[in-house]
């Protein structure tokens, strides 16, 4: 089966899920200031030229940057979890691949999520797994995962580990942690920033 082709985008929907209460942080991580922009206008610049669409989830337009506003889909069920995100994007867009990352995952590539596309054909998602755990806010979804997640959405089955585990997965246990390195504290923001400023 053939590699995706790096030249042009694939004909998949990348989701950004920005729908967190980011209680630890403190406000939303989404309109964090990075580098010229806030975090999630950066992410969707650097990832969203490698996929046909872009959809952000978010629980209210206001956790979203009003440059990114019309490609937002809105939690059906806010305070739920990225579950409710992630079946809100699928639902959005039911007829291709959908990429889910996290909008707090900064380290996240391209190549990366070109990966995760490529190893979810033929099986409901492609998944990192990092010590045991899955990583399901940054994975690939095919149309076939709506169903089970949703049900398990309507089961208030909330834990996306416990969601994920009635998909065929893919797993990809392999990944460099560094990648999926996040943005909980204003701790973690701090370091990250100033990693990737020092790095610039």
């Amino acid at each position: 089966m053939a590699e995706p082709d790096p030249g042009r985008p694939a004909a998949a929907t990348l989701l950004l899920l920005a729908g967190g209460g980011s209680r630890r942080m403190g406000r939303p991580k989404a309109l964090l200031p990075w580098q010229d922009s806030t975090l999630l206008e950066w992410l969707a610049r650097r990832l969203a030229p490698g996929f046909t669409r872009l959809l952000i989830s978010a629980a209210h337009p206001s956790q979203v940057p009003a440059s990114l506003r019309p490609q937002t889909v809105i939690d059906p069920r806010p305070g739920e979890g990225p579950l409710a995100g992630l079946v809100a994007g699928l639902q959005a867009a039911p007829d291709q691949p959908l990429l889910a990352v996290a909008c707090d995952m900064p380290n996240v590539t391209l190549a990366l999520l070109s990966r995760l596309l490529h190893a979810s054909r033929g099986w409901d998602a492609a998944m990192p797994r990092l010590a045991g755990q899955p990583q399901a806010t940054c994975a690939a979804y095919q149309p076939a995962a709506l169903g089970p997640l949703a049900a398990a959405l309507q089961q208030r089955r909330l834990k996306l580990s416990d969601a994920v585990a009635g998909l065929s997965v893919n797993w990809l246990d392999d990944e460099e942690a560094s990648l999926f390195e996040n943005l909980n504290t204003p701790a973690d923001y701090r370091r990250l920033f100033d990693a990737m400023h020092d790095g610039r």
